[in-house]
């Protein structure tokens, strides 16, 4: 696959805006999952902060991305996204509202 320019022009629509949108709704589970896991887990802040990033990279700006630049992220659901550990988290995770 061909990368396209950096001055390359894209059509983007208001429902693709709109679908950004909701794609954003679509990361407060995992959001929440990173910082209950950072708070109980004692984690660091950068670690926190890299952890989050990554998921707005992948879950949000690459997955959204992918319409228009096919082939040069590396797009992930958010359900894919998460800790090795997730499972002995979950009654954590759940206490706090968010689901594994």
């Amino acid at each position: 696959m061909t990368k396209k320019p950096d001055d390359s022009l894209l059509p983007v629509t208001a429902g693709d805006i709109n679908k950004l949108k909701s794609m954003v709704d679509d990361l407060y589970n995992n959001v929440g999952k990173t910082l209950v896991h950072a708070e109980v887990n004692n984690d660091d802040i950068e670690s926190t902060v890299s952890n989050i990033l990554s998921d707005i990279k992948c879950c949000l700006v690459d997955r959204w991305a992918e319409k228009f630049l096919p082939g040069e992220g590396t797009p992930m659901e958010p359900s894919e996204s998460g800790f090795p550990d997730d499972d002995d988290w979950e009654e954590e995770y759940e206490k706090f509202g968010f689901s594994r």
